[in-house]
């Protein structure tokens, strides 16, 4: 059975994963809606054959989705993942699978993705918290062990993921000892007040006065 093969953003093809029961279920978001990995929910609903199931469905309730790093998923709309559901045996019998599937989607998922824009955003990013802890703390015992004066420095750490391999990448530069890092604001204060471990000489100050004059005299032309 040929499925349409949809048109993807970029985002499309990171999945969230959910857990029903002892089930894992991905959803897609695609153009702002989620769309099930049929597999995930034909199992989910204790349906041996997701192709016959997927068949049945109207065409645009299904699609062949082509994944960035190769190969497919056969995915459902919402309203395709009801309709697999309503026509299991007993859909609408309470406590059943089919029908604690249904209210598990609509009270659950669903509320959580229009909420938050994506189902399990809040734990991935206190795993992804919980890592960058783990990498700084791994970092900092390096350093600590090292020899030399690189215990003695500062050190800035960019966590920055490589958007087609999803991997964490680290990336470490040393701080100048005559280095500042303060917004603007502070910056700004600290001049004024001549803040202790922050003091400019007077050659610095006017580079700093002469930079700011230029840079508002530049504006002020544009306008």
């Amino acid at each position: 059975m040929h499925h349409p093969t949809l048109a993807l953003t970029a985002s499309s093809n990171t999945p969230s994963v959910f857990k029903f029961e002892s089930h894992a279920v991905r959803i897609i978001m695609i153009n702002g809606e989620p769309w099930f990995v049929a597999t995930d929910v034909c199992r989910a609903l204790k349906l041996s054959n997701p192709s016959k199931a997927t068949a049945s469905l109207d065409e645009d309730e299904r699609s062949n989705l082509k994944l960035d790093r190769g190969g497919s998923l056969v995915v459902v709309s919402e309203s395709g993942m009801y309709t697999l559901a309503l026509r299991c045996r007993d859909a609408v019998k309470p406590n059943t699978v089919p029908h604690r599937f249904r209210k598990w989607v609509t009270s659950e998922v669903l509320p959580n993705i229009r909420k938050i824009g994506g189902y399990g955003t809040q734990q991935r990013t206190i795993e992804a918290q919980a890592l960058a802890a783990a990498m700084s703390q791994r970092i900092f015992q390096t350093l600590m062990q090292s020899e030399g004066d690189l215990r003695a420095q500062r050190w800035n750490v960019r966590f920055d993921r490589d958007n087609r391999e999803q991997d964490l990448n680290v990336q470490i530069t040393p701080i100048p000892s005559n280095a500042y890092i303060m917004s603007f604001a502070k910056l700004a204060r600290n001049i004024e007040i001549g803040e202790v471990g922050c003091a400019a000489s007077d050659v610095e100050l006017l580079a700093i006065a002469s930079a700011c004059t230029d840079r508002v005299a530049r504006r002020i032309q544009r306008r």
